[in-house]
């Protein structure tokens, strides 16, 4: 029988990763199987039995644990590389491994991939890798029946400063709210604080936000949102920031074109839309196509994803190996030059020294 399997995250301390697995579990029939997004790898259902998964988010902090065991179906949307060095052992990045000969063929199989920002489609298509760009799935969120408009602006992840200034310009309370908890270590009880952010986002007046998965969801709840650019990543707004009205920091404390009205917003703009539709159909299109049964699990060349993530790291092994072998014989070369560069220094000492001396004894006479 077909399971349906969530991403879970068990080595984050952002919440937002849980918002994004929110976005996907409304889709699903149920919850069969919780997978731990950096250990796909790794995981084996006890009754062998397929299991479709929406594979949406930030891939991969372990690269090394790719592709996923074969029992899983899945469907690779919203997805983005980064090119940050994983937590793995191996510390290769997302963008170096997954489109690495090797790891890319499962990506290949699996798509078109859908990539949640810009960055990550001009990867893919380098790489030769069908793909297009999805947006984020948190875009599909719903609002829920009963969240009433509440008289209070949320402050997500912004400074102090940022506040005051916020203060200075309306008369609404202020709620400041953090995606950051390194405390909460129990999956469920994760999922329900995501949870309790998604309720607040729905019922605040308006929102100021640094966070991405933030101001996404705001974007589907039809919650006036303004995001402050601080990230130093910006690889991941690709795409996305201009669905978004947002000004960097010091705009926002010097007020000068601030694109948002604190006391009373006008609406977001609706580009996102678009994005949001497709990706609605597509996600219902794959659920329906693994509950007939005409998807079926992966079945990469003889000797499976077992070996294809062998080969990709062997073949890293091999490069790093042969780059440190390239510059062992660099310097040694440069150790032959130096060596070289002494003698000959020594050399224009003694001849020198020679000069002087005569120099030295010429005037003597």
């Amino acid at each position: 029988m077909l399971k349906f399997g969530l991403s879970c995250f068990r080595n984050t301390r952002n919440l937002g990763d849980e918002v994004q697995s929110l976005a996907a579990r409304q889709f699903l029939p149920r919850v069969d199987h919780l997978l731990d997004r950096d250990f796909l790898a790794d995981f084996v259902p006890e009754d062998g039995a397929a299991v479709a998964l929406i594979l949406n988010g930030w891939f991969a902090h372990r690269a090394e644990n790719w592709p996923p065991v074969e029992n899983i179906i899945p469907l690779p949307v919203s997805m983005h590389l980064s090119s940050f060095p994983g937590w793995g052992n191996a510390g290769i990045s997302a963008e170096l491994f997954f489109l690495h000969p090797q790891a890319r063929e499962y990506l290949r199989k699996w798509g078109p991939v859908g990539a949640r920002d810009l960055h990550t489609l001009q990867l893919l298509k380098k790489a030769d890798v069908p793909a297009y760009f999805s947006g984020c799935l948190t875009l599909t969120l719903k609002r829920q029946p009963g969240r009433e408009r509440e008289d209070f602006i949320a402050a997500v992840d912004v400074s102090d400063e940022i506040v005051e200034a916020l203060q200075k310009r309306t008369d609404r309370p202020i709620r400041r709210l953090t995606h950051d908890d390194a405390v909460t270590l129990d999956v469920a009880k994760r999922f329900a604080k995501a949870e309790g952010l998604l309720d607040t986002y729905q019922r605040a007046h308006s929102v100021v936000t640094t966070r991405l998965h933030c101001a996404l969801p705001c974007l589907a709840f039809e919650t006036p949102v303004l995001l402050i650019d601080q990230s130093p990543d910006q690889t991941r707004f690709a795409g996305l920031h201009q669905l978004l009205r947002h000004c960097a920091p010091q705009q926002f404390m010097t007020g000068s074109g601030i694109p948002f009205d604190f006391q009373n917003p006008e609406p977001n703009d609706l580009d996102y839309l678009k994005l949001r539709n497709e990706l609605t159909a597509r996600v219902q299109q794959f659920i329906t196509g693994v509950s007939s049964g005409n998807l079926t699990p992966d079945t990469l060349s003889d000797g499976g994803t077992l070996l294809a993530r062998y080969n990709t790291l062997w073949a890293f092994y091999t490069e790093l190996r042969k780059s440190r072998d390239v510059a062992t014989l660099e310097l040694e070369q440069t150790k032959r030059e130096l060596e070289k560069a002494r003698h000959e220094c020594q050399e224009q000492a003694r001849l020198l020294e020679r000069l002087t001396q005569e120099l030295d004894t010429s005037r003597i006479r």
